[in-house]
């Protein structure tokens, strides 16, 4: 497989992989050893797999139009934050020094 197939297929093999092997009755589970084909689970749902994973996730699947990247910047805990353009806009204190 092309190294840009597998990179195309990735987040679907993602998805596929949580719903195997972390799915439980009720919801998701973390596993202990991610290398075992038969895992034992950890029995907690951790808020960031929600949170943040199932929205990265849910994002990697929309169109790209859904939240456009000249728009919308993600903080490390999955938060859309706001892009403001501001042209030529100076900011204080990046200023060059002046003599």
């Amino acid at each position: 497989m092309s190294p840009h197939l597998a990179a195309a297929n990735t987040p679907l093999l993602l998805l596929q992989a949580i719903d195997r092997y972390c799915r439980v009755s009720g919801g998701f589970s973390g596993v202990k050893d991610v290398y075992s084909s038969n895992p034992t689970y950890d029995d907690v749902q951790q808020s960031f797999f929600l949170a943040e994973t199932l929205k990265y996730l849910y994002l990697l699947f929309s169109s790209d139009d859904l939240m456009p990247l000249e728009n919308w910047v993600f903080n490390t805990e999955a938060h859309p934050l706001p892009v403001l353009h501001l042209g030529n806009i100076t900011l204080p204190g990046s200023e060059p020094d002046q003599q």
